[in-house]
């Protein structure tokens, strides 16, 4: 929850890859998403969504056992590791 608050409140949400970003990424293959992003699984902070139960839930993007690129939910006030980037578009 911390990580989404402070890219709230400090109006950096918008250069975070959305949604149409992760699925743009997961169509290229699984050698760029290795290229990339290694072993990592990238938030898609820009697309935040709240469950009909108030939960907030994050897309992410990772590489699942099978050498492919999978699309995928976390709720936000779960554990949070060093491996999971907000991955942001700067200039």
């Amino acid at each position: 929850y911390t990580i989404y608050e402070y890219l709230k409140e400090n109006k950096m949400l918008e250069s975070c890859l959305s949604l149409r970003d992760g699925e743009e990424i997961r169509k290229k293959g699984i050698e760029i998403f290795r290229k990339f992003f290694k072993d990592k699984a990238v938030f898609l902070w820009k697309s935040v969504i709240r469950s009909k139960d108030g939960k907030i839930y994050v897309p992410y993007i990772y590489e699942k056992e099978e050498g492919i690129v999978k699309v995928s939910w976390r709720w936000i006030d779960g554990m949070w590791y060093d491996s999971n980037p907000a991955a942001r578009l700067v200039s």
